[in-house]
């Protein structure tokens, strides 16, 4: 299980078919438990429920309150699991970390490092309120300042109002350039009056996936929506009300079905139009630059899939397996304009793009 700085592990037992884990935590925890995702590849991100999970409250003492947690491995989920092979007699070849979310009464810097693994980062932040959101937003960085400039300047014209952002700083943690530096500059420079931000600077790369993974476990205590977006985009300034305009209009259309929504509109074969209906488009794929779901169908679809860079392909094949809705806004408020990768490959014109976004309201 991972350390976090407030939870001290005093025991840990291993038998055919538990792991017992005996440890005191400075946090009152939930009676809750996930799993970090995980998989044999990129794209082979685990469907099934292995492990069954419980908590039990000891005692509390001054050196904090004790707990135990019991991990049972159901033989028969994980006999017919696309991980198998990772489970077998007593063996466990994959690390068990555990996520608890919690319902904390107040948002700082210190509840702020309870939420992510020790040692992940350094934490900035500026809240203006103690509350909870509609929307937490994660913005993911690495490279390209060419592109981080206008996406930074598109989000000034932003209306951000209920709205909780998170950056996701990697810039200087792999292959550290100049280019990677001056990313880094803007994110630590950039502002935004009455909004509340946090900015969390990586101290190991692990790609947009695992920013996205900590971001979403830590902005899903504090937010009824979480979004990510990349920062390769710019968007119109009421693209958020946008959004919900639209999510609202497909629940009113559909209200017993999940719905994964995208302010990105890219039309290919892979990303077709099934349905365009007036606030809304029903496709069969969207692009991983721009994704917003509701905070249930993080937990019940869309978490397991952040596990590897195919992250956003796991997550298209994942919610299609429980007839989610797959929507864009009518037309598009999110433009991409990412021609060079972060990768140093540059495409060869055919990179996504929304034919429909008008840059009217952007600033």
């Amino acid at each position: 299980m991972e350390k976090n700085s407030h939870i001290t592990i005093t025991e840990y037992t291993l038998d055919h078919n538990n792991l017992l884990f005996c440890f005191t935590s400075e946090l009152e925890l939930s009676n809750t438990f996930y799993i970090k995702p995980f998989g044999t590849s990129r794209i082979r991100y685990e469907t099934r429920n292995l492990f069954e999970i419980t908590n039990t409250f000891i005692r509390k003492t001054n050196m904090g309150n004790h707990y135990e947690i019991r991990l049972i491995k159901n033989e028969n989920e994980i006999k017919h699991s696309r991980n198998a092979r990772l489970f077998y007699n007593n063996k466990f070849d994959i690390q068990l970390e555990l996520w608890m979310p919690q319902n904390p009464s107040s948002l700082n810097l210190n509840i702020l490092h309870q939420f992510i693994p020790h040692n992940y980062g350094t934490i900035e932040c500026n809240l203006t309120e103690q509350r909870k959101y509609k929307l937490g937003i994660i913005v993911p960085f690495y490279s390209r300042a060419e592109y981080v400039i206008p996406f930074l300047n598109s989000l000034k014209h932003t209306k951000l109002d209920d709205c909780l952002l998170l950056f996701m700083d990697e810039s200087l943690t792999k292959d550290v350039s100049d280019d990677h530096v001056e990313v880094n500059r803007l994110v630590r420079e950039f502002h935004l009056d009455n909004v509340s931000l946090i900015k969390i600077y990586k101290n190991k790369h692990g790609n947009m996936f695992d920013s996205i993974l900590y971001g979403m476990d830590l902005l899903y205590n504090y937010c009824d929506f979480l979004s990510t977006i990349d920062s390769d985009t710019i968007h119109n300034k009421n693209w958020i009300k946008t959004l919900f305009k639209s999510y609202d209009a497909c629940i009113k259309d559909h209200p017993e079905d999940d719905i994964l929504l995208s302010g990105f509109n890219v039309v290919t074969k892979r990303h077709s139009i099934v349905e365009k209906r007036e606030e809304y488009i029903l496709k069969n794929s969207i692009g991983g630059c721009h994704m917003f779901f509701s905070k249930m169908m993080y937990i019940k679809s869309t978490r397991r899939c952040l596990m590897s860079h195919k992250w956003d392909s796991n997550i298209i094949e994942s919610v299609k397996e429980f007839g989610t809705k797959i929507i864009t806004t009518n037309p598009s408020v999110i433009q991409h304009i990412g021609i060079t990768t972060s990768v140093d490959r540059c495409d060869d014109g055919t990179h996504d793009v929304a034919a429909d976004f008008c840059c009217d309201e952007s600033e």
